[in-house]
């Protein structure tokens, strides 16, 4: 389980940047309601491609699917679908 930071949103696609407490980042596709917010606190295995629940920092959790890990920081705004 990796834990991480929601760093950067594109709310109209969906598509959530996360980075992870070694500086990385993850981009991972909202499959369920949840609302992200920048700064938010999750947990997940999120150095694996597919689908897997988030647990939220508020005890809450969401179904994401991680299309991407290991980013740099370069390349997250490309990999939001901006």
């Amino acid at each position: 389980m990796e834990r991480g930071v929601v760093v950067e949103l594109n709310n109209r696609r969906g598509m959530i940047a996360i980075q992870l407490d070694d500086g990385s980042f993850t981009i991972v596709e909202n499959l369920s309601s949840w609302s992200p917010e920048i700064g938010e606190r999750v947990l997940g295995d999120l150095r694996s491609l597919g689908g897997c629940d988030l647990v939220r920092g508020n005890g809450g959790s969401a179904s994401v699917f991680v299309q991407d890990f290991d980013c740099a920081r370069a390349l997250v705004r490309t990999r939001l679908l901006y």
